[in-house]
């Protein structure tokens, strides 16, 4: 999808510029070829579409782009602004603001920095290119097709990326994500490969294999069993240089560990150790995606060629708009196994309900009786049939293993395997649980399945969390996506 271009404004883009704005919605259209692209404004209107709104959460379905006409005080020289209080983000060249939207909810300063640098990226391999920050003049770059112009735009955003990890361009990390890809296609001995390293930028150690050799190495089958990523990692200094091999097990003994919400369960005692300060986690999973980790949390994941954006404070951000009034504490549990389940790959529904009441009193309720554990089962007075019976063994299973224990105060592994089963968690906004693997009455038509259904019927309730077996997430209110992983 391009977007029709308009007339571009003619005020210079400057620290206190003036700019315009109408609420005009900018037309879409559908073309078959990238190459429609009428000018930098085309063509970087699809590129914020496509490849940076789904990296900061936003669903694109709900997102307009709009002109400039109105007039507006931008405080700032930034290819990307955003105005904390109306939730705009403003997108210039190096010149002036070209368009803008406006986000239906608060955007993280992490989002935020991407979106710079992802914009940044994207000016040094537009069609249309600047020769300089004070001229309009442009130059054509030529694509041999629109493969290949796809190609450029996801290197770009891997670019953008990496700047956001490491503050700077750094080809040698570029690199090592080349080679890690490479390898998220290939086998050893007929088994996926895994990779752990730990980059730290801060730190002067001494080099003892340089990049070249270090990068040769890793691309051999000698390199396949070095590390696990979950016991074990690789640190290299900022320039891939080979430092050291870093494991748990250092000492003869594994140190003990607390648990943190803002990591999968998977990797987690690893980055809590050895992922401090400006260091920069970078992981292989045997799956196939290629995980970025800074600050003690996860933040991006190349999932099927495509980089996900993983923030927390992302999360939050979007949930914490629709006065749903949870608690942090829970929030950062239910984020914690919504990774663990993502990274998981099992699939399932996290539910948050304001009133559990209103998924029983109707003339059909959406939750069956044996499914709710906040009411009593109901009385069998004949011998029950054989699915009857399972219904019972699985409550009283589910009973036992949950033993009267909130959503947020339950063992963190029983909690993800628990979410996994077929069915929805279901909670009420203190964290005190309704169900587990809960099958849902759905009146909601969804192209997600069953599991889509679901989620958009729960979230008629409150908040409902789809999770993908692909690992993908998306949050509904209202029967509405307001945000996704994806």
């Amino acid at each position: 999808m391009i977007f029709a271009s308009f007339k571009e404004n003619e005020l210079s883009f400057g620290r206190k510029s003036s700019i315009l704005y109408d609420n005009n919605f900018i037309v879409g259209a559908v073309v078959q070829n990238m190459r429609e692209f009428t000018d930098f404004i085309s063509e970087y209107k699809y590129f914020v579409q496509m490849y940076v709104l789904p990296l900061m959460g936003l669903p694109n379905i709900s997102i307009g782009i709009k002109t400039v006409k109105k007039e507006f005080q931008v405080p700032s020289t930034s290819e990307v602004f955003y105005d904390e209080v109306s939730h705009r983000i403003h997108f210039a060249d190096p010149e002036k603001v070209l368009f803008y939207l406006d986000a239906d909810i608060s955007i993280s300063d992490d989002s935020y920095r991407l979106a710079r640098n992802l914009c940044k990226s994207f000016f040094k391999i537009s069609e249309f290119q600047f020769l300089s920050s004070k001229s309009s003049s442009v130059r054509s770059v030529m694509f041999c097709s629109d493969i290949h112009r796809d190609k450029v735009y996801q290197l770009a955003v891997q670019r953008g990326i990496c700047v956001w990890a490491l503050g700077k361009e750094n080809e040698s990390i570029e690199k090592l994500l080349s080679l890690l890809e490479e390898w998220s296609v290939r086998t050893y001995e007929g088994k996926k490969v895994t990779f752990g390293f730990v980059i730290d930028p801060g730190e002067d150690f001494p080099v003892r294999i340089p990049a070249q050799k270090w990068f040769k190495f890793l691309n051999d089958d000698y390199s396949a069993v070095l590390t696990d990523n979950i016991h074990s990692l690789i640190q290299l200094n900022e320039n891939c240089d080979f430092i050291r091999f870093c494991s748990l097990t250092e000492g003869k003994s594994i140190s003990s560990h607390k648990l943190t919400p803002y990591l999968p369960l998977r990797f987690s005692h690893s980055i809590s150790k050895y992922i401090k300060g400006n260091a920069v986690g970078i992981f292989l999973l045997n799956n196939g995606d290629i995980v970025i980790s800074k600050n003690q949390k996860i933040m991006f994941v190349k999932r099927n060629l495509h980089w996900l954006n993983f923030s927390y404070e992302a999360f939050c951000s979007a949930i914490s708009q629709k006065n749903l009034k949870l608690s942090r504490a829970l929030l950062s549990e239910v984020y914690a196994t919504t990774l663990d389940v993502s990274f998981a790959h099992p699939g399932g529904i996290i539910a948050v309900v304001k009133d559990p009441d209103s998924l029983r009193n109707s003339a059909f309720p959406i939750l069956k009786p044996y499914d709710d554990l906040m009411i009593e089962p109901p009385e069998v007075t004949t011998k029950p049939t054989r699915d009857e019976e399972m219904k019972q063994i699985k409550r009283q299973v589910i009973t036992a293993l949950v033993d009267n224990k909130s959503f947020q105060s339950l063992d963190r592994k029983l909690r993800s395997e628990l979410a996994a089963m077929d069915g929805a968690c279901i909670m009420n906004t203190k964290g005190d649980l309704i169900s587990f693997g809960a099958i849902i009455r759905n009146d909601a038509v969804s192209s997600g399945g069953a599991r889509g259904a679901a989620s958009k019927t729960l979230s008629k309730y409150g908040l409902a969390i789809k999770i993908s077996t692909d690992g993908y997430v998306e949050l509904y209110v209202d029967g509405e996506k307001i945000f996704a992983i994806k």
